[in-house]
């Protein structure tokens, strides 16, 4: 949303709409009104432009092609936390990916001396924005520690939002 990207609407300085919604007055209305710009751009081909940006995608992706260096960074737009089970029964939890975070991303959470099974949980922090009938829990894990051999140790728990903003468990190692 244009409030999210700190933007104001004199930081704009033209609307270039893409996309055939795009030729429905209402939807044309919308965004001027939106922005409030009195006028917007069709300087690109718009039945073509999001097919010629996927293609562009595909290829900065597969190592085969070889295209110009030019960056992309996309961000989750819903907080992501981790829960953990502790000793008594009970749940922690922490936000690993804060809304805006960009992706991909590895985040580690370490627990020093934990050799006991523990529960995992990944979720998005609340259900404010969320497609109904999403679940708020995106994945569980049951991690049974192998018994330390070591008098000092430590579990690590790397969990990875992915190129498509998936977010799961990656890794969990003792050490």
């Amino acid at each position: 949303a244009l409030a999210d990207s700190k933007l104001k609407t004199s930081d704009i300085d033209c609307i270039e709409l893409v996309g055939e919604a795009t030729r429905i007055p209402a939807v044309k209305k919308t965004v001027e009104e939106v922005f409030e710009k009195d006028k917007h751009f069709r300087t690109l081909n718009s039945s073509e432009c999001v097919a010629r940006g996927c293609a562009l995608m595909a290829a900065m992706i597969l190592p085969q092609y070889h295209v110009s260096n030019f960056e992309i960074q996309e961000c989750n737009p819903f907080p992501i936390e981790v829960s953990w089970s502790v000793s008594d029964g009970k749940m922690k939890s922490q936000v690993l990916f804060p809304k805006g975070n960009n992706f991909p991303s590895v985040k580690s959470l370490t627990f020093d001396g934990r050799s006991e099974p523990m529960d995992v949980g990944v979720s998005y922090k609340s259900m404010d924005g969320i497609i109904t009938g999403l679940p708020q829990l995106l994945a569980r894990y049951r991690i049974e520690p192998p018994k330390p051999k070591e008098d000092k140790f430590s579990l690590k728990l790397r969990v990875q939002l992915d190129q498509n903003s998936i977010a799961a468990l990656d890794t969990a190692e003792q050490v």
